[in-house]
Parts: structure tokens; C-alpha cells; sequence
């Protein structure tokens, strides 16, 4: 059987690798980014909301352990991988959120080198972050549907 976890991490690698080439060779800098840190505080606020979210998520499952749907996914020996990819998700945001702070110290006009680097890091490490976001929601949708057959099978009995 084939591993998709492999295929994914070495498409997330080309990708690092082409974003990588793409802002070194077009000289991205922070000078091109019109309201800079207006941006930057707009995604500081968005990340730390988003962190409570994904917390707040991964706290449901001891909350309510009488829910059906959690009963489900818990027969269905999913939850475990679930709680695992929301925690990493909401380390990952919070240490995302705080980005924009180190960004933050270089001026609108800055067009150095280490302000082109950390730029184009805290870019990737976003989009990565959502490539993971859109892996947990198809891991979702895929448990949903394991907990949907599963209803409809018990309903019939």
C-alpha cells in the first residue's frame, strides 16, 4: 500500500522549494507590500482567533462525551488522529500568530536581505499551515462519512 503522508510531505517540500526560488528571484520585499502593518496586525489578530478556535475544538471531545457523533468517531477509532491534528494545528497557529510581531521590527521601506528571508519564510509557514487546514477538513469529511455508513448500518438493524 502506498503512503499519501510520503507524497504529500515531498509535494509540500517542491513546493517550499519553488515558492523559495520565486521570492529570491523576483526580490520580494516588504518595501512591495502596500499598508504593511496594517496587514500584519490584521493576521496577528486572525491566527490568535483562529487558535482559540482550533483549542477550543480540541477540547470538545472531553466536554461532551455523551454527544453521538463523538461516540461515533470514537467506535470508529478516529479520534485520537483527530485530536492529534487539531492540537498541532492550534501550536501551529499560535506560533504563527506571533510572526508578524518579529516582522514587525523591520521598517515599511526595508529592503534587506534578512527582511526578504524572514518575509518569505513567514509566507511558506502560512500557506503551509493552510495545506494542513485543508488535510483536516478532508480528514473530517472522510470521518463524517465513516460515521454516516456507520449510522445508516445501525438504524437498519
Amino acid at each position: 500500500m502506498k503512503n499519501p503522508n510520503k507524497y504529500f510531505r515531498i509535494s509540500q517540500a517542491i513546493i517550499i522549494l519553488v515558492l523559495s526560488f520565486c521570492f529570491f528571484r523576483n526580490e520580494i520585499s516588504i518595501s512591495c507590500i502596500p499598508n504593511y502593518y496594517g496587514i500584519l496586525t490584521s493576521l496577528q489578530d486572525f491566527f490568535m482567533f483562529l487558535s482559540s478556535v482550533l483549542l477550543t475544538l480540541f477540547g470538545i471531545n472531553s466536554f461532551f462525551p455523551d454527544n453521538r457523533f463523538i461516540k461515533n468517531i470514537k467506535n470508529l477509532n478516529v479520534d485520537l488522529l483527530l485530536m492529534k491534528n487539531l492540537f498541532n494545528l492550534s501550536i501551529s497557529s499560535i506560533v504563527i500568530a506571533f510572526l508578524p510581531s518579529l516582522l514587525m521590527v523591520f521598517g515599511e521601506d526595508d529592503n534587506s536581505v534578512w527582511g526578504r528571508i524572514i518575509l518569505a519564510g513567514a509566507i511558506i509557514v502560512v500557506l503551509l499551515f493552510f495545506t494542513e487546514v485543508g488535510r483536516l477538513i478532508l480528514r473530517l469529511k472522510s470521518m463524517t462519512d465513516g460515521v454516516i455508513s456507520s449510522e445508516k448500518e445501525s438504524r437498519r438493524k
